[in-house]
Parts: C-alpha cells; structure tokens; sequence
C-alpha cells in the first residue's frame, strides 16, 4: 500500500468545518422549566418567612387577646398590624385604610292619633226580619163581645216598628182596638182587647183579630184619621206600612 495520502481530484473542495453559534448544543426545555419552578419556590418561602413575622408581632402584641369577630365589640386589627409585603421584583403593596364606621340614624315613630269612635245608634239594628205571633187566644175560641178578650204574643226584631191590634168586622172594616202602641217585654206583649162587635147584631158572627207590625208611615196614617160617630177609626184595607204578622180568628158568642 502507498502510504502517501492521495491527492483530492480535481475540481473537488476539501470538507471544511464551520463553528459557531449555530452549532451550539441546545439545551433541553426540561432543565428550563426546573429552573423556573426552584424560581417560584424561593418566591413562595419568602412570603411564608413574611406571614410567620407578622403573626409573630400579632401575637406578641396580644391581638389575639382582643374579643373574637363575630362580637360587637370587635374593631379589627390596629393600624400597622399587618406591614405590606415586599415582593420579590415590585414595590410594596399599599395599606389599606380602614373604613370608618357609619353612623346609624334612629328615626323615632311617631304616634298616630286615635281614631274616632263612631257613635253608636240608640237603636241596635234588628238581627232579621220583625216578627209578630199571637199565642192567645186560639184559633176559632168563642168571646163575650162586652167583655172581649185577654190577647198574649210574642214579638221580635221590631227596631224602631211598634206593634197595633185590628179587629177584622164582618162588614169588611178592620178596626183599630188599641189606644196605642202594644209594649213589648222580653220579647212577649199581652192586650186585653174589650167590646168586640156591635152589641147584639153581629152575635155568632166570626171576627179576626189581627196583630200589625207598624212602621213609621203607618203610625202617621193612623194617628192622622178621624174618629166616626161612634168613636171608632176604620179602615177598608190596612193603611200603608202596617204589615199583617198574624191573626186569629174567633166567633162572638154573646154581646
């Protein structure tokens, strides 16, 4: 073999090798990211080194012996408790102010005026409809016309109506027997109604006695009509406001 080294061919460039930076080694992004995480860390143990001192200077300067937060006379920590922070890379952060309490407002209530009391009607309003009965006599007794008969009932929810007796005569008249408004009692009245009929013309002939609940337009018709010859006030048919309650009817026996 020929030792000696062969001559490059003609034409041909030796190989030449170029250095510089962009034939640096790169290195690897796992060894970057290492690096920023110890970074971070040592932020981290700075801040908690910062926590430990405050909590230090809070407990030696017996804040901790102050009432808890949910009493009322809890303030809060004194100014310059907690000292800013420096963190790593910026200025310290700002104290906050505390904010002064507001002041509450107690607005007295006023009184309101009593009311007015309403006056109250003398009168109590009926509960329902007047009633009227007849209890006495009964239904087709017989009556001595001179002596007449002892009348009894009962009475309810008149208000300001009164009660008025009428005697129905065969002729067709209801006559007015009362001397005036029937006086009701615990809810029972009583009337002796006398000298039934004409004497001795209409014996054995059947009258109706008949209770009216009077209102006030009956009374001023009532009170307002004449007396006949023979004393009596009469009506063809029971005057306006005079309502019918009940009636009985008896049979004259004797005069």
């Amino acid at each position: 073999m020929n030792d000696e080294t062969p001559a490059s061919s003609e034409g041909s460039r030796p190989p030449v090798r170029i250095s510089g930076p962009a034939h640096r080694r790169m290195r690897p992004p796992r060894l970057k990211a290492l690096r920023l995480k110890r970074r971070h860390l040592a932020a981290w143990v700075v801040v908690a080194v910062a926590l430990i001192a405050v909590a230090g200077e809070w407990v030696a300067s017996g804040i901790l012996d102050r009432p808890a937060r949910n009493s009322s006379k809890w303030a809060g920590p004194p100014p310059g408790a907690f000292p800013s922070p420096t963190w790593l890379g910026g200025s310290p952060s700002p104290t906050p102010s505390s904010p002064s309490p507001s002041k509450t407002t107690t607005t007295k209530p006023q009184r309101r005026p009593p009311a007015e009391a309403t006056p109250q009607s003398s009168r109590r309003r009926p509960a329902g409809p007047p009633t009227a009965r007849i209890t006495a006599p009964s239904q087709g007794a017989t009556v001595a016309g001179v002596i007449g008969v002892l009348m009894r009932g009962t009475a309810a929810n008149l208000g300001d109506r009164q009660l008025r007796i009428f005697d129905f005569a065969p002729n067709g008249v209801y006559y007015l027997s009362d001397e005036g408004p029937i006086s009701v009692s615990g809810g029972k009245w009583s009337f002796r109604n006398g000298t039934i009929g004409d004497g001795q013309r209409d014996v054995g002939r059947p009258f109706v006695l008949t209770v009216v609940v009077a209102d006030r337009t009956c009374q001023a018709v009532i009170s307002a009509t004449p007396r006949d010859a023979q004393n009596n006030i009469g009506f063809r048919t029971l005057p306006a406001g005079c309502r019918e309650a009940d009636s009985v009817q008896v049979t004259k026996s004797a005069p």
